[in-house]
């Protein structure tokens, strides 16, 4: 269904969120590194980092039957979880469009990111890493007479 390699917009806002979760969870606990990432993908998250529109989709293919293509299990557990969001908003009103319903599902908060503990790893060491670069950046821009090279 969704082309490989093919990133959402939600990407930077999602790695963003993790890596905050993990530096709270680091700085409250005493656990090792290896079970603070576990701990930092279970975490609660202000939305679903999935777009309405796909959520439209993978929900009309699974309430028709139809396969999915190649989906991490946790991935199938978020739209499951969406599903069940959606049903109960549409239950409510059910003059609701299913595509309102899918946008108002994936801005609510979200029981977790639906990662691994090994990709929440990969997504906080690049964040961490993106971080360092912008500040050594800044850093850089601050102090211009370091760029300057005396002549002799």
């Amino acid at each position: 269904m969704k082309k490989p390699g093919n990133k959402s917009e939600f990407t930077g806002a999602r790695d963003r969120e993790l890596h905050a979760a993990f530096m709270r969870l680091l700085a409250e606990s005493r656990l090792p590194l290896g079970e603070l990432f576990g701990l930092a993908a279970e975490q609660p998250c202000s939305r679903s980092w999935t777009s309405a529109e796909r959520t439209q989709v993978v929900l009309s293919r699974m309430r028709r039957g139809l396969p999915l293509g190649p989906m991490y299990k946790l991935r199938l557990e978020m739209y499951e979880h969406l599903r069940r969001v959606v049903d109960g908003l549409r239950a409510a009103d059910p003059s609701m469009p299913e595509i309102h319903a899918c946008e108002l599902a994936v801005l609510m908060p979200a029981p977790k990111f639906y990662i691994t503990p090994k990709q929440a790893r990969a997504i906080i060491t690049r964040v961490r890493k993106e971080i360092k670069k912008e500040k050594e950046e800044r850093r850089k821009e601050e102090r211009p007479w370091k760029k300057l090279v005396l002549k002799r």
